[in-house]
C-alpha cells in the first residue's frame, strides 16, 4: 500500500482525507498491529470506501513483529476447534432428531 493516497470514489461520492478518516489497525502478519489512517466507510464488505490511506507510524515494532505470527496461529487453531466444536453440535442435534422419531 503507498503510504499516503487521496482517492474520489465514484460509488458512494466521498472523497476522505486525514479529517475524514478514521485510525485503524493492521492485523496482517506483515504489519501486525501498525496504525493507520483509512477510510470510514470501509468493511470487508463494503464497496463504498475509498483507498486513502495512511500509516501513523513508520514501521511495525519489533514486538508486533514477532507476536503476529503467535496470535495468527492461535487464531487459526480456535477458529479450527470452533468448527469443530459446531460439527459436533450438528451431529448431536441429528442424532437427538433420530432418538425422538424412535
Amino acid at each position: 500500500m503507498s503510504s499516503t493516497t487521496t482517492y474520489e470514489s465514484t460509488s458512494s461520492g466521498h472523497m476522505c482525507d486525514m479529517d475524514r478518516c478514521v485510525e485503524r489497525t493492521s492485523l496482517s502478519i506483515r504489519n501486525f498491529g501498525r496504525r493507520f489512517y483509512g477510510c470510514q466507510h470501509w468493511t470487508p464488505d463494503s464497496n463504498q470506501a475509498c483507498k486513502f490511506f495512511k500509516w501513523l507510524d513508520k514501521n511495525t515494532c519489533p514486538r508486533g513483529r514477532a507476536t503476529a505470527p503467535l496470535v495468527h496461529e492461535r487464531f487459526t487453531r480456535y477458529k479450527a476447534e470452533a468448527a469443530a466444536a459446531r460439527n459436533e453440535r450438528d451431529e448431536a442435534h441429528a442424532m437427538e432428531a433420530v432418538a425422538w422419531e424412535q
